[in-house]
């Protein structure tokens, strides 16, 4: 591994960790910081590639666990949000748009019964007060909204830097 890369993921990995920790303080902020943060490991994708992005993750993960309060922050970054760099990586391999989305909403589904019962056991109650598919609909409709955001900020923003990888 490179220093570039080393540096790279020290450096998003920090500012993952300080960006989740306002968050947690600032409920206003939560969605927007976990997007970004699957932003930022996109960017080490592009960049460095899935080796150091897992890295990146392992770390980030850790030191969020270890200085975030709100668990329910740390839990979907976790589960979802900050690992869905090298899915969404894997998945984009395919080079086929409909069996790239049917992976995309069978992985969105499984992200969302997997973050739904971790809240459950972390909280002790449900997170919703919805019917389950009602919650799994809004998961599916949310994720293929942003992941057409993040696709879109991926393209116009990380694609023109002359220096990645």
């Amino acid at each position: 591994m490179k220093t570039r890369d080393v540096s790279l993921g020290a450096v998003m990995c920090a500012v993952i960790v300080i960006m989740l920790l306002i968050a947690s303080y600032l409920n206003t902020m939560r969605l927007s910081a976990l997007f970004l943060s699957s932003l930022l490991m996109c960017i080490i994708v592009s960049f460095s590639g899935v080796k150091t992005m897992l890295i990146c993750y392992g770390a980030s993960a850790i030191l969020v666990w270890l200085f975030v309060p709100d668990k329910s922050v740390c839990t979907a970054y976790t589960v979802f949000f900050g690992n869905y760099g090298a899915v969404k990586f894997g998945i984009e391999k395919l080079k086929n748009l409909k069996k790239e989305w049917v992976v995309k909403i069978i992985c969105a589904c499984v992200y969302g019964i997997i973050l739904y019962f971790l809240m459950y056991l972390i909280t002790g109650t449900a997170i919703l007060k919805i019917n389950f598919a009602l919650y799994l609909s809004a998961v599916i409709f949310a994720f293929v909204i942003g992941d057409i955001a993040l696709s879109l900020l991926i393209g116009s923003f990380v694609s023109k830097i002359p220096f990645r990888k």
